[in-house]
């Protein structure tokens, strides 16, 4: 602002001038552009989801046409099985852990029979060793239990981002294997023009 002020005095032959400062500022310039030509209309984003589990289809949320957001379920496949699975793994966790306990107690009444030099330090060593034995079954029977519970949320199948149905591939009551197609989507909010 200076340097201008300085440029108009001298070119006004030392004279001074009135400046005044403006602050820029951003205002947005549409312009609807017309053109002709030929082409396809595609969207930008479009998606085939594919079912990450083999199973019955026992229910289909929205049908081509509708409109949904990136967590609405579309596709439900039959959990019934899985749910069962978890069901016996915790009974076997439950039953796994009764045994430690069991292990536990006889280890700390090997414990007091050595210290009052009636046991043998066998016995409290293979004890013990039978609680790090059943800590690892619990240990495998809860990663197995991890496992079906993220098999069992691919049951319901959600589209990647939020658009429109626009393709079914299945129907109520058909099984699909992995990788079976299950719907198509796009999102209509982002068009691309293909000439």
């Amino acid at each position: 602002a200076l340097l201008i002020a300085a440029l108009l005095a001298a070119l006004n032959g030392g004279t001074k001038a009135r400046v005044r400062i403006v602050r820029p500022t951003r205002t947005v310039v549409e312009q609807v552009v017309t053109c002709t030509s030929l082409g396809t209309l595609e969207a930008e984003k479009e998606a085939t989801v594919s079912s990450e589990v083999a199973g019955k289809i026992v229910r289909i949320l929205h049908r081509e046409g509708a409109n949904v957001a990136g967590n609405d379920v579309i596709v439900r496949l039959d959990a019934t099985e899985l749910e069962a699975e978890i069901a016996v793994i915790e009974n076997e966790i439950r039953a796994a852990e009764l045994r430690k306990e069991q292990i536990q107690l006889d280890l700390n009444d090997a414990r007091t029979l050595r210290e009052k030099k009636i046991g043998s330090p066998h016995e409290e060593e293979s004890l013990h060793k039978e609680t790090e034995i059943q800590q690892a079954v619990i240990n495998r029977h809860l990663a197995n239990k991890e496992l079906i519970k993220l098999r069992l949320s691919k049951t319901s199948v959600r589209p990647p981002f939020n658009g429109k149905v626009v393709e079914l591939f299945v129907e109520e009551g058909e099984f699909v294997n992995i990788g079976s197609p299950l719907f198509r989507i796009m999102d209509g909010d982002s068009l691309l023009v293909r000439a």
